[in-house]
């Protein structure tokens, strides 16, 4: 004979609770783990502005620039209107080899947005790692490290200004 419950399914809901509550806490860490990866990001970003505000006078340094048609938003550019160059600079701040995505193709996709923009400019590719770089990028050319990126940026335009 068949009969109504009218109960509760105690471990039922129990477990849904748990799931719940799981569900919370990943959705809470992964909101608090993407603000800590940005404030990281903020500070290599900063750093590398400060850097750029090495550079002589005939060179525009242009920080977080957005092209909102394009979904781009470039960390760094570096403007020298003499030789129409332009330095398309992201920037990448992490520790112990762990990378999330591949900013170099990343960075080409900014440039492109660039020379689409820039008509008769050459655009230079150049991913700026504070810290130590990453063992899987230090075979690229444009990847520097922050304490490199001044003498990268002059030994390119010493380059271009000589065709000038």
């Amino acid at each position: 004979m068949m009969g109504f419950y009218f109960g509760y399914n105690y471990m039922g809901d129990i477990m849904d609770e748990g799931m719940l509550w799981l569900g919370l806490f990943l959705v809470a860490f992964l909101w608090w783990d993407k603000k800590r990866l940005k404030k990281i990001g903020n500070i290599g970003e900063r750093i590398v502005r400060d850097r750029l505000n090495e550079l002589p006078d005939n060179f525009i340094v242009l920080n977080n620039v957005r092209y909102w048609f394009k979904k781009c938003q470039i960390d760094h550019m570096v403007i020298c209107n003499d030789v129409k160059l332009i330095f398309v600079i992201e920037t990448k701040m992490w520790g112990n080899d762990k990378v999330y995505g591949d900013p170099v193709k990343q960075n080409e996709y900014h440039c492109r947005v660039v020379r689409n923009k820039f008509k008769g400019y050459r655009v230079i590719n150049v991913v700026t790692f504070v810290g130590s770089i990453p063992y899987k990028f230090r075979a690229y050319k444009c990847v520097v490290n922050e304490n490199e990126l001044i003498d990268m940026v002059n030994r390119v335009y010493n380059r271009y200004i000589i065709e000038v």
